[in-house]
């Protein structure tokens, strides 16, 4: 019970994104954790928060692409020529940015693929078991069907004393051969 707390809390998306800002080996590896330790439901909002967060640090640099791009003017905005040419922004954060997003994409598709293969690993073993179980319903049905014939043939079978030899016979119809002295005997027992 105490591992799972743990790894819960050491899976937490603010321990997560604070560990892949200064060691992002081990914020990875917490990402996995992380990608391990939720539920499915929660995986694609990891990836989706990591994307946003991806764009949301790497906006000012791309407005500045754009406003470099199409000559808008830049001063219009408030402290934007303080943010994109501070050296923090310039180097740590604009790696940072692209590393969230880099990861972001990857785990939704990792998520995405996961997901799709164990829908289809449950769909074929759904079939798998269908056809198990009609396949022994079918065994079961034929079973059935013998015993019932069995039991029948059992209660209209009769013992008769050969005329000819004085052998005992099995017999459960009308007419039949008698098993020692291969002579047609008769069931004045059966019915039909």
């Amino acid at each position: 019970m105490r591992i799972k707390n743990i790894c819960k809390i050491l899976s937490s998306m603010p321990i997560v994104l604070i560990t892949l800002y200064f060691l992002p080996v081990l914020g990875i590896l917490l990402l996995i954790l992380r990608f391990f330790v939720i539920t499915p439901h929660n995986k694609k909002w990891t990836s989706i928060i990591l994307v946003g967060l991806g764009f949301i640090l790497l906006f000012p640099k791309g407005i500045d692409w754009f406003s470099n791009a199409f000559n808008i003017e830049k001063n219009s905005i408030p402290y934007f020529l303080e943010i994109t040419k501070s050296t923090l922004y310039t180097t740590k954060i604009i790696e940072y940015g692209k590393l969230l997003l880099y990861l972001g994409i990857i785990f939704l598709i990792v998520s995405v693929v996961f997901n799709l293969i164990a829908t289809k690993t449950t769909i074929a073993l759904k079939k798998y078991i269908q056809k198990e179980e009609q396949s022994n319903r079918k065994i079961s049905e034929k079973n059935d069907l013998i015993m019932k014939e069995k039991r029948e043939k059992a209660q209209n079978t009769n013992y008769v004393k050969c005329p000819y030899c004085g052998s005992d016979n099995l017999v459960s119809e009308k007419f039949t051969i008698c098993s020692y002295c291969r002579r047609k005997i008769e069931n004045k027992n059966e019915g039909g």
